[in-house]
């Protein structure tokens, strides 16, 4: 495979198409979902419709048919997740994709309705999220080697705009979501630089500020689309290259600071520290959108959120710590039992 941002290399991997895995799930969840042919919604009375939205914590009003659209609406779509992890197996980097598809009560039964309707007792959420394999492969660290299935995620993305239909026919939509993943993965896939004084992929805090509440509290989330427009506005971001702010000369650190507005005087440490407080830790594109002509609405990506933590990391052991301190705290004899 070769792109102009990115050099030869040769891909080791085997991958399962995404519009299989959103086909394969809508047919082993089927007795796990609500969808239902718009017949269905039309016979359906104000009352209902009322019952219905308040069980998914919708808004209700007096208008009839937009509250029918609302819940087919709502019955008829998907949520995905990608999982993305780099490790080592046996001396050898291995990339590895997964897509769990989202709980959501709006369009899967709750554990209560699935007993209700089959007399068994079954852990719904777990049997929907359970990770289903997207892509294995051999795979260095490098951010070179990590662009390796870019291309062909793509074109899996581009496909969302077709729905998957069920065995009877009925179209369901499917909403890529979230990204999450171990710091580098997450780090790659929204284009922010590996390590640094900026330590959240999902901000531009500087890490040495983050003890200040005050200014913690001010930093937003960067979309996807944000990153890429404050790194295709001005000269060096639209080169073309994967590290587009890598080993800038003095003369394109001016350039660069000029076009974004600010003097562009000073030494070479002094302008590249000034770039990196504008960019806030984002040094490339983020990865979906290379080579930049790439745009959110062409990848369905108008929703898709890079988690900056992973919780299970983030909680490990914590929870066990916590279940074993509260015993000491708590006078009340019931809670106790039920801790225990």
């Amino acid at each position: 495979m070769k792109v102009k941002w990115c050099r030869e290399i040769n891909v080791q991997a085997r991958k399962i198409a995404f519009e299989e895995i959103r086909r394969e799930a809508l047919m082993r969840n089927k007795v796990l979902l609500k969808v239902r042919d718009d017949g269905y919604y039309n016979k359906l009375t104000k009352e209902n419709l009322n019952i219905e939205l308040k069980k998914i914590h919708e808004e209700i009003n007096d208008n009839v048919e937009e509250m029918r659209e609302k819940l087919n609406k709502y019955q008829h779509q998907r949520h995905w997740l990608l999982w993305h992890v780099h490790s080592t197996i046996a001396n050898y980097g291995h990339m590895l994709f997964c897509f769990p598809e989202l709980y959501d009560p709006a369009i899967h039964v709750t554990r209560g309705e699935m007993l209700e309707k089959t007399g068994k007792d079954v852990d719904v959420q777990a049997t929907v999220e359970g990770p289903q394999l997207y892509i294995l492969g051999q795979s260095k660290s490098t951010a070179e080697d990590q662009m390796k299935c870019i291309l062909s995620r793509q074109e899996d993305l581009r496909d969302l705009k077709n729905p998957t239909e069920t065995d009877s026919g009925i179209e369901v939509c499917d909403i890529m979501r979230f990204m999450n993943g171990d710091n580098p993965d997450t780090e790659m896939e929204d284009g922010t630089q590996h390590g640094g004084d900026y330590g959240c992929p999902g901000c531009d805090g500087n890490i040495n500020s983050s003890y200040d509440l005050q200014y913690k509290i001010q930093r937003t989330y960067k979309t996807l689309e944000c990153k890429r427009n404050l790194v295709l506005s001005r000269p060096a971001g639209r080169k073309g290259r994967l590290h587009l702010f890598k080993n800038m000369k003095v003369g394109e650190l001016k350039e660069e600071l000029k076009g974004r507005g600010r003097s562009g005087e000073g030494k070479r440490k002094e302008l590249q520290k000034e770039l990196s407080g504008i960019l806030g830790r984002t040094t490339r594109l983020p990865a979906l959108l290379h080579p930049g002509d790439v745009s959110v609405e062409e990848l369905n990506l108008q929703r898709y959120e890079v988690l900056f933590f992973e919780a299970l990391h983030c909680s490990m052991n914590h929870i066990k710590n916590a279940l074993q301190e509260l015993p000491h705290h708590i006078t009340d004899i019931d809670s106790l039992i039920k801790l225990k």
